[in-house]
């Protein structure tokens, strides 16, 4: 089954540059701004390349954040420096996953991104 680009246009992956919107306080005077949060399964140098050229489009100027998980089997060094290329990086929190029989130790990220 074959589906027409133009029906596809508008369309977004879950997980894919999926944007999210977090109050940080009730409004008041002096109170810090809702963050902008992007959830993105980049799990490749290609993908982290891509999701840093569109960070770089839609939020020109601005530092970063990252919460990071990475598979055993991947490139970890080629991913993060794929990811933070060009950015104003504020940080890079490793996290641990569920799945920790298939999921890098947060150590052996922090190693990966020191060599990036």
């Amino acid at each position: 089954c074959e589906v027409p680009l133009a029906a596809l246009e508008g369309e977004r992956l879950p997980g894919r540059f999926e944007r999210f919107v977090l109050p940080l306080s009730d409004g008041g005077a002096g109170a810090p701004a809702p963050r902008q949060v992007v959830l993105d399964g980049a799990h490749n140098p290609e993908a982290m390349q891509m999701l840093n050229r569109e960070l770089r489009r839609t939020f020109p100027g601005a530092r970063f954040t990252f919460v990071v998980a990475m598979a055993q089997n991947k490139d970890h060094r080629a991913c993060l420096q794929a990811l933070s290329a060009d950015l104003a990086v504020a940080a890079i929190l490793f996290s641990p996953s569920d799945n920790a029989a298939r999921t890098a130790a947060p150590d052996a990220l922090v190693d990966a991104a020191r060599a990036a």
